[in-house]
């Protein structure tokens, strides 16, 4: 594209908190194991732009779904509805996908912007409000 090449990956990793090893996995044999016809650009992450996607299955560590809970319904209303990260910087400090990230284990070539939203997975059905067991 105008001389910019550009690789889109959708995945879905190994999902369940326990799999964090084989979500590690997974990432290395996509990345290890694909490759294009061109010799410019033989794999995914000799693109000049990679968009990764999809369900990564990260979870958090360190933290009870109880603490998780609290944290996100403490965050000033304010935080969560102007979208400020402030109040959610301990869910980030656990994050499995960012500590893979920092130690060089998985999707280390990648950044990523800090969200700017609480967190949205697992509300009850139709309502905004948390199923965190």
């Amino acid at each position: 594209m105008d001389g910019i090449s550009l690789c889109i990956v959708n995945t879905h990793l190994a999902p369940h908190y326990e799999n964090l090893e084989q979500r590690i996995s997974d990432y290395n044999t996509i990345t290890d194991g694909q490759y294009f016809w061109s010799n410019k650009k033989p794999n995914i992450l000799s693109h000049d732009y990679v968009l990764w996607m999809g369900d990564l299955n990260f979870r958090i560590d360190d933290l009870t779904g109880d603490e998780i809970h609290d944290i996100i319904l403490n965050a000033p209303q304010t935080q969560r509805s102007n979208h400020s990260v402030n109040s959610f910087a301990q869910l980030l400090a656990n994050d499995q996908l960012n500590r893979v990230r920092h130690e060089g284990l998985a999707f280390s070539e990648f950044s990523e912007t800090e969200p700017t939203f609480a967190p949205t997975y697992k509300f009850f059905v139709n309502t905004d409000n948390y199923d965190y067991k």
